[in-house]
């Protein structure tokens, strides 16, 4: 309940079934931007990398319900990755929206219908 208030009184919108199946391709958005970093990645942003691959598989699977809550222990990677990724350029706002769709339940502001949130997916390969 407390979750819920807190979502409600800051104005956040919810994930619901006809947003999950833009989840895929926000993480492809996202590793799209990691895979152009104009750095080589550090081993903790690598497993981050294949942690979200993993994730990517069993949300278009069906094998997990969102949201998971908590990255502990399976996706620890996802913790220190949050501050490594700000330095390439479109990865940090793309990890932020995909850590809120995947752990907190919550989409972005923008994506008010189906239709909006499709637009907004395919512009984050622009970046």
């Amino acid at each position: 309940m407390d979750r819920l208030l807190s979502l409600a009184k800051h104005g956040r919108l919810l994930i619901k079934s006809e947003y999950l199946k833009f989840i895929p391709s926000c993480i492809d958005a996202l590793l799209f931007q990691l895979s152009r970093s104009p750095r080589k990645l550090i081993p903790n942003e690598l497993k981050f990398c294949e942690d979200i691959k993993q994730l990517k598989k069993l949300i278009s699977e069906n094998k997990i319900i969102l949201p998971l809550r908590t990255c502990m222990p399976h996706f620890e990677s996802v913790i220190y990755a949050e501050n490594s990724l700000a330095d390439i350029k479109g990865a940090q706002n793309l990890y932020y929206i995909v850590d809120d769709l995947i752990f907190n339940g919550v989409r972005p502001d923008s994506w008010l219908t189906p239709d909006d949130a499709e637009r907004e997916v395919k512009s984050y390969f622009a970046l």
